[in-house]
């Protein structure tokens, strides 16, 4: 037992220090790196498509003009691609 702490303690040490951190390996790799994707705070997987987001502008939802486009790109939406399935659905009805 006192040679299995003293293993533990061994790879704790390795793994939480280096030189200049003390954050293991496994964390810098995994999905709480901040360069990682997934956690953006603008995650892409909860956003509606572009359909629904211009159905929502043309129900007056999102506001008109530099207001509509202010929103939308703050939201992560692109505000041309969003003007322009508008358009689509406006010229189809």
């Amino acid at each position: 037992m006192e040679r299995n702490k003293k293993e533990l303690n061994s790879q704790s040490k390795s793994a939480f220090s280096t030189k200049d951190q003390t954050i293991p390996n496994f964390i810098q790799n995994s999905q709480f790196n901040s360069n990682n994707n997934n956690i953006n705070s603008n995650n892409n997987s909860n956003k509606k498509s572009n359909n629904e987001i211009a159905k929502e502008v043309i129900k007056g939802l999102w506001g008109n003009g530099n207001e509509r486009r202010r929103k939308l790109e703050s939201e992560g939406y692109n505000y041309k691609e969003i003007q322009d399935e508008v358009n689509k659905i406006l010229l189809h009805n």
